[in-house]
């Protein structure tokens, strides 16, 4: 009883600071598709989807592990070695960039602006260091700290995007650089990581590099086809047909997909946590999984009748014509 009290509370705060951030993001939406074309949509999807995707690749997959060990000095150095190959990974990207464009290759050069090539390292460290310390956090059940976090990305990128509109469609990707940056400096301050960085050294981060070898073998190849899958309208979009036809894309999969991410990303985040737990103790977890999923449902399905019905005419109305 006091586990699911507690497993409540931090659902209400994750899904509170969640709601701020949709709700800020939603509140403003018609203010910015008024400010920047389809166009400049479609420019700034094609950054996105080709940063979630690197993203996958970038931690190996390492910060996944970071809720299982029981001792904290074991987490530190799953979270130290993530953060390592982070870095790795983003220079690799930098000089790959660097040559792709010198290639005049079409769907970068002259659809991406020539910045790309610093913006997507900047993009991989700030995105994939925040998905772990997010982790490290979920583990010490900071869900407040994750929050708060959450919900000043998205007034961050917000406000970015209406004070930086003056530079045009680069924009859109510096705001959302910059409420990243916000976000992991919120949660690197949170996390209180300094003190405990006496528990990293060479022979740990090797014994860990090798026995959770399984989640770079295992997780990348599903989570990276199943990524492909999701942006790949993105990129056949902007290449065969134009950049414009994708912002249109982008920007009805995003406010139809909000429904989930204000519930779903908030569940997953605190059932991790408990789950991880529930396993260090040899407890089942099957039980919960199919109470989530019946919640999930009766939350989801109403959402989604809802925009299903209405969705043609609340995109004219909130968004304008032009949309």
């Amino acid at each position: 009883m006091i586990e699911n009290k507690t497993a409540f509370s931090s659902f209400k705060f994750l899904v509170g600071g969640t709601a701020i951030a949709q709700a800020f993001t939603i509140l403003i939406a018609p203010l910015i598709t008024r400010l920047y074309t389809p166009n400049d949509f479609g420019v700034f999807a094609l950054f996105n989807s080709t940063l979630s995707i690197l993203v996958i690749i970038a931690s190996l997959k390492y910060e996944l592990a970071i809720a299982l060990p029981k001792k904290t000095k074991t987490s530190i150095s799953l979270v130290f070695l993530s953060l390592l190959f982070i870095v790795i990974f983003s220079l690799i990207t930098l000089i790959f960039g660097k040559i792709i464009f010198n290639q005049e290759l079409r769907g970068f050069n002259y659809i991406l602006p020539n910045a790309i090539v610093y913006y997507l390292p900047i993009g991989i460290i700030l995105t994939a260091s925040y998905a772990v310390l997010e982790f490290w956090n979920n583990r010490e059940k900071n869900f407040r700290l994750i929050a708060i976090a959450k919900a000043q990305r998205s007034i961050f990128i917000g406000l970015s995007q209406i004070f930086l509109y003056i530079i045009n469609s680069p924009s859109l990707i510096i705001s959302l650089l910059i409420g990243q940056f916000i976000a992991l400096f919120t949660l690197l301050k949170g996390a209180k990581l300094i003190p405990l960085l006496r528990y990293i050294n060479q022979k740990d981060l090797t014994k860990v590099f090798k026995k959770y070898s399984d989640f770079p073998k295992y997780f990348i190849p599903g989570a990276f086809i199943n990524k492909i899958g999701c942006e790949i309208p993105i990129f056949v979009l902007s290449t065969f047909f134009s950049t414009s036809i994708a912002g249109y894309y982008a920007l009805a999969y995003r406010v139809l997909t909000l429904p989930i991410s204000l519930i779903s990303n908030s569940i997953a985040n605190i059932f991790y946590s408990y789950a991880s737990e529930r396993r260090r103790n040899k407890a089942e977890n099957q039980s919960i999984v199919i109470k989530l999923v019946q919640y999930q449902s009766l939350i989801i399905l109403p959402a989604c009748l809802f925009l299903i019905l209405n969705s043609s005419f609340l995109f004219e109305l909130i968004f304008g014509q032009e949309w």
